[in-house]
């Protein structure tokens, strides 16, 4: 077993009891006990974690040399460095800083989740099921997301000068943060442009067309545009995740349909919430083909479309099947995630790099040993498992 099931399953629970025992009812202390108690068990899952996945292999001899401040790296940001260079400073520990990672991601989900209705459980359990990925490996980008979770909800509140410089933090910390800091500095500017309900179906109709017609020029069109270190980034992303078609193709159709019912007005204007929505079905259909360059892009708008599809179909004239086949597809991929990492762990060829030591055995075995034995898991996954992984279909 190891930390993204024990979530998965838990969170698969606790979202069966709010839908048995808390929808049916108006009692929202209750519900937001159980949100709460959730959001607690999912927290500590995930922090109590110790030197856990592939990419440890470069983050944990970096960080145990960092003795000198020095921005310039080919692999890792600027901000990235200085952060890590301000806790090594200050005696943090390799999993010191990584808890003070998660505690950022988290108080921004939490923050994020404040805007959600109902239903804050099964919430939690897309964003898990989705963004694993993110949430338990990719700990540059884990901080840059919150960064700009927080950005968006100052710009909410239009307290833009906040915004700016939480967008400047989440480029610093890592290059795919510039894309959506610019998109959100775009749905700013033209949040009077009117958004129809028709654009969601546009989207779609992209969506499939692109399926059709690849987009592999798209990289050398940016070439031109954005420094070399950038584009070799998407040149290595586009070319390690092409795929024909992914197995949640019918997510991302259910949910053109749901963002197109959700508008019960003809046009929206300085809606930024609704502006976030078409911008993100956007990105799924440009970069669909591409997973593993999407699946960098797509944490930084889940949570927020998340939130607005669940708010949004509560005031809405969405028909109830297009919830049910969403819910039962959601449940079908939960458990199918799972059951793809049980059946690793039981291979016995496999490097069980996902099956990670806690923290608290730090109480009876030395680090050093549980750093070596971490890193020899991790060393046996890109010798064995990366081409796999990568251009496997999800």
């Amino acid at each position: 077993m190891n930390f993204i099931n024990i979530s998965i399953i838990t969170l698969l629970i606790l979202s069966v009891l709010e839908f048995l025992c808390c929808a049916k009812s108006n009692n929202y202390k209750y519900q937001n006990l159980l949100y709460s108690l959730a959001f607690f068990i999912f927290f500590i899952i995930s922090s109590i974690k110790l030197y856990y996945g592939a990419d440890i292999t470069l983050f944990v001899p970096f960080y145990d040399s960092l003795d000198t401040l020095n921005l310039s790296n080919d692999y890792l940001e600027p901000g990235t460095i200085f952060f890590w260079y301000c806790c090594k400073s200050l005696k943090i520990s390799f999993w010191g800083m990584t808890f003070i990672i998660n505690c950022f991601y988290f108080l921004s989900i939490w923050m994020l989740f404040k805007h959600l209705n109902a239903h804050k459980v099964f919430a939690l359990l897309i964003l898990v099921v989705f963004d694993y990925n993110l949430i338990f490996y990719q700990l540059r980008q884990q901080l840059a997301v919150s960064m700009f979770i927080f950005a968006f909800l100052c710009a909410i509140d239009e307290k833009y000068w906040r915004m700016l410089l939480f967008l400047c933090l989440t480029t610093m910390l890592h290059k795919s943060g510039g894309f959506f800091s610019i998109l959100l500095l775009l749905i700013i500017s033209f949040k009077n442009y009117e958004i129809k309900k028709t654009n969601f179906i546009t989207a779609l109709l992209i969506l499939f067309l692109l399926i059709l017609i690849p987009i592999e020029n798209v990289s050398n069109l940016l070439s031109g545009i954005l420094p070399s270190k950038i584009t070799d980034s998407i040149h290595m992303h586009f070319a390690m995740s092409s795929t024909p078609i992914q197995s949640i193709l019918a997510i991302y159709t259910l949910l053109g349909l749901l963002l197109y019912y959700s508008v019960n007005k003809s046009t929206y204007t300085n809606n930024i919430w609704i502006y976030m929505a078409l911008m993100s079905m956007l990105t799924i259909a440009i970069f669909y083909k591409y997973r593993f360059f999407l699946l960098r892009l797509r944490s930084y708008f889940l949570p927020i479309l998340i939130v607005y599809t669940f708010n949004a179909a509560q005031n809405s004239d969405i028909p109830k099947y297009l919830y049910q086949i969403t819910a039962i597809l959601l449940l079908i991929i939960s458990v199918r995630t799972t059951l793809n990492f049980i059946r690793i762990d039981n291979n016995p060829n496999a490097s069980k790099a996902d099956v990670g030591h806690v923290v608290f055995e730090l109480f009876y075995k030395n680090d050093a040993d549980i750093k070596q034995d971490a890193l020899k898991k991790a060393e046996i996954f890109w010798n064995r498992e990366y081409d796999q992984m990568i251009h496997g279909i999800k």
